[in-house]
């Protein structure tokens, strides 16, 4: 209870003051007090209230009491919530950093290791080693001296991934696993602390990558079901996953197809303006026979951005529709002109990027004229940059490339040599680096011997101290024509080592080890499945796609896995339905297992030879 008291009313003051002033300041005393009267009685009528209304109750009287404390405990603890959160907050702030750091330590043991395993693998094809066992290790150690008192005496692998690799990248592999699980504590910690934030549990989901890659797919499910929208990032994985997944029949690869664009379209419904989303979108659709629809997501990623005219151009050549590129390539130059008028000034890296796509549109429409004064105009306002003005020669040398590469596939190409011959010299002249004029310059030689002599002395892959991969490539080409395996292989081996991740050199590679004397079909194999992996999925031209999986069906048949073999060519033929070589590997396959396929084949195979002209066998 409130013991407030006034000791001195209103009345009182104006007493005192009467007996202790003269009368002339009565009046004055009179208004003071009355002054304060009204100030005080509004401050003091609750309190009266108070007083009057809990003095009779010892249970109000204890609620009047308590309430200071009550309001103390109340900011004790909003306080100690609020340190709380600020605690939390700094927790993930120190784990997000700690977390970030771990990650970047993390991407330098991966480059040390894949810098150490094409280390190995390149002094491994420089030995001469083509038994197509890049592991480097598990089966030489077995051939050391002592054999199998050396194997008992070696102590066991404490994890079968180390097995086969050496020291140093051992010790790397194992620092990786540390660095990962130290991750994959922190962003446990992070989970916790913030249970909502699905990100934390989509980069613990990713960093299993290298060590877990099926716990991976599996946390990516939780976090995206196939049945109702989830996190964005973890569709959009799944769906790009899903594209690039090897298949072995056409069933299991439409399977596939269908889940890319289940997932592709969850991440389109969470953000609507994810390309990349929409990219796998039109491809699954592409691939799933639904061309219409694919061609309706096409024409969208291109209204939005003009860089996409060349994937609108590649699905019109694949639905035989070429006749809609020209005016795709004109559009995509007049918006594309307009965005490298924007950034000339501001942003170099955009302009030599946009510049170069405005010269794929014109080589596209073959329009040089306007493509020549384009690049002429550039040069002219590129004199006083050293940068720019390096560029546009590389893109000049590259556009007059291109010339010559129409004057190649021309029907009177022989009468242009001389054209094509100075078209060359310019390009080299211009961009004397430039691997695709090097390129081009290599297979003219070889093409044309009757200008072997001048296209060489432009330029020769022989004399040259840094052969491109490209070039070597061609003269590998040459070989194998020549029936010179031995000598193809090991020009292809060396392009390898220079392009590693070139799909069409590592076909021709694996074709050449299966038409060798010393045929190695486990490499063979080894090779076109590391090509298909690099292939583009669906709209990429399928052609190679046929000779691929051809390939790989002709290394499967020479081990003797024949039925593998069959779905691999009956891959093949879906491409290319009338090709006598995949329909004669066919009726290989089945015959003697499956008699009613090798006779459908069989006719096929007649009808496809008959139409070419050419007699069964």
């Amino acid at each position: 209870m409130f013991a407030l008291r006034l000791d001195i009313s209103a009345n009182n003051l104006f007493i005192c003051a009467a007996l202790a002033a003269p009368r002339g300041l009565m009046n004055v005393a009179n208004l003071l007090a009355r002054f304060f009267y009204g100030i005080t009685e509004p401050i003091m009528a609750p309190i009266r209230w108070v007083q009057e209304e809990f003095q009779e109750s010892p249970r109000k009287r204890a609620l009047i009491y308590g309430l200071p404390a009550i309001l103390i405990a109340c900011g004790g603890i909003a306080l100690i919530v609020a340190a709380q959160i600020r605690r939390e907050k700094e927790l993930l702030e120190f784990y997000n950093q700690a977390t970030n750091k771990l990650e970047k330590d993390i991407s330098k043991q991966v480059t040390l290791l894949n810098t150490s395993r094409q280390l190995t693998s390149d002094s491994g094809a420089k030995s001469g080693d083509a038994s197509g066992n890049t592991s480097g290790g598990r089966g030489s150690e077995g051939t050391k001296s002592g054999g199998d008192s050396a194997a008992k005496d070696k102590p066991a692998e404490e994890d079968p991934l180390l097995a086969g690799l050496s020291e140093e990248q051992k010790a790397i592999v194992k620092e990786l696993r540390t660095l990962q699980g130290d991750q994959q504590t922190l962003l446990l910690k992070l989970i916790s602390l913030d249970p909502v934030n699905q990100s934390y549990r989509y980069r613990y989901a990713d960093s299993f990558a290298a060590t877990d890659p099926m716990k991976q797919f599996e946390l990516m499910r939780q976090l995206a079901p196939e049945t109702n929208p989830g996190y964005a990032d973890a569709h959009f994985w799944l769906a790009a996953n899903f594209m690039r997944a090897r298949v072995n029949t056409p069933n299991e690869r439409r399977l596939f197809l269908e889940k890319a664009l289940i997932h592709a379209n969850f991440c389109l419904n969470l953000e609507a303006d994810r390309r990349a989303a929409r990219m796998i979108k039109a491809n699954a659709l592409y691939g799933l026979g639904r061309q219409q629809e694919a061609y309706t997501e096409f024409e969208e990623l291109f209204r939005a951005e003009p860089e996409y005219f060349d994937t609108l151009v590649r699905i019109n050549k694949l639905m035989r529709m070429e006749s809609r590129n020209r005016s795709i390539y004109e559009d995509a130059a007049t918006r594309l002109s307009a965005k490298l008028k924007a950034v000339r000034d501001t942003d170099i890296d955009a302009w030599n990027r946009t510049l170069r796509q405005i010269q794929l549109c014109f080589i596209g429409s073959q329009n040089f004229v306007d493509l020549r004064n384009t690049l002429l105009n550039e040069q002219t306002l590129a004199r006083d940059n050293a940068i720019k003005k390096k560029a546009v020669d590389e893109i000049f040398g590259n556009s007059l490339n291109a010339e010559a590469q129409v004057i190649v596939r021309s029907a009177n190409v022989r009468e242009r040599l001389p054209e094509l011959l100075k078209l060359l010299a310019d390009a080299y002249k211009l961009s004397p680096e430039d691997v695709q004029v090097k390129y081009q310059i290599a297979y003219v030689s070889m093409a044309f011997p009757e200008i072997a002599a001048e296209a060489k002395a432009i330029y020769d892959p022989e004399s040259d101290v840094d052969v491109p991969g490209q070039v070597l490539q061609v003269l590998g080409n040459a070989e194998m024509q020549n029936r010179n395996y031995s000598q193809a292989i090991q020009r292809y081996e060396q392009a390898r080592l220079k392009t590693p991740k070139d799909a069409d050199l590592l076909n021709n590679l694996a074709f050449a080890y299966l038409t060798s004397d010393n045929q190695n079909a486990e490499r063979a194999l080894f090779l076109v499945d590391e090509a298909l992996q690099l292939l583009p999925p669906v709209l990429e031209n399928n052609d190679p796609l046929s000779h691929f999986h051809h390939t790989r069906g002709s290394a499967l048949l020479a081990l003797n896995r024949v039925t593998e073999a069959a779905a691999s060519f009956e891959l093949a033929l879906q491409y290319r339905p009338d090709n006598p070589g995949i329909l004669e590997s066919l009726v290989k396959c089945y015959a003697g297992r499956d008699e009613k396929q090798a006779a459908a084949y069989q006719k096929r195979l007649d009808a496809a030879l008959l139409k070419a002209g050419q007699k069964r066998p």
